[in-house]
Formats: C-alpha cells, structure tokens, sequence
C-alpha cells in the first residue's frame, strides 16, 4: 500500500497531510520548512487538501474523507466521539470520560485529554472541541493559539 504525502500553508500553519488511495492517515501542524511544489495524484490527499483550506477559510463543511488513524483500541474509541462533536460546539474532557466509561472515572478526564494529544488526524478528528469544565481551553497538540483560532472560526469571527 502506498502512501503519499504533502504539506500545505494555511494562515495558521503549514498542515503535514499523509494518506494512502483508500484512507487519510495523518493531518498535523508541521514544522517543515520548504514545501514541495510536486503534482499531488493522490485522490485522499487532494480532498483533504481542499477541505481543510475551504474549512480555514470559514466554509461550515462537513468532511467526509475516509479516515484510519493508528492509535489503540480505546484511542480510536475516543476519537470516533470526538468526531460527533459538531462544528461551533464544546465537549468537555469530564463529558467525555463519562460517555465513554459510562461512569464516574477519578483519571477519566485525564485519560480523554491524553488521547486528543496523541490524535494523528487533527481538525478532522477535532480534539480542538474538547475543553475543560470549568470553561477553560485546556491543552492543544502543537500550540493553544491554534486552537483558540479554530474555534473562533468555527463561531464564523474573523482569524
């Protein structure tokens, strides 16, 4: 099977995007310095590409490319509910554990929390949603404006 890659600049960021013909693998914010200007022929690649600029430029879509993250089973767990979070809309890490462990958890928020820092398909899987309780944002995997961005975008104010 094999798998393609590109990175793409947008406004927040260069966006590492990896993918084979059948299933997007990775999206993350990447730190590379020069980007290709090769031809993309990867089908999922160009998709992805195309929705996350329409999604950053504050187009409300719904994204509807295949998706295979690697994680361990209670990770994909998590991130399958993540990704019934809505676009404009909050989860909390608390709200979360207790859905998913179907009861109270003393490390169960903690847990939610660990798994959206290891989330390989950002945006798509939008861990961006996931906030503290007590109204606080919480961490975000590679820099908490970004996340903040996001969910000003997602609420249609200007970046």
């Amino acid at each position: 099977m094999k798998i393609s890659f590109t990175v793409i600049e947008t406004n927040l960021g260069k966006i590492y995007i990896e993918a084979t013909d059948k299933s997007l693998l990775r999206l993350n914010w990447s730190d590379v310095k020069k980007i290709s200007k090769k031809k993309i022929y990867n089908p999922i690649l160009i998709k992805a590409k195309k929705q996350i600029l329409n999604y950053l430029k504050g187009k409300k879509i719904k994204f509807n490319i295949p998706l295979d993250p690697k994680g361990t089973k209670f990770q994909k767990k998590v991130w399958k509910h993540i990704q019934k979070i809505n676009w404009g809309e909050k989860k909390s890490y608390k709200n979360i554990s207790k859905k998913i462990f179907k009861k109270k958890v003393l490390m169960g928020p903690r847990s939610i929390g660990n798994v959206c820092s290891s989330n390989p398909i950002l945006i798509l899987i939008p861990c961006h949603r996931v906030i503290c309780s007590n109204g606080y944002l919480g961490g975000y995997n590679n820099k908490i404006y970004r996340k903040k961005k996001l969910l000003l975008l997602e609420k249609n104010l200007i970046l």
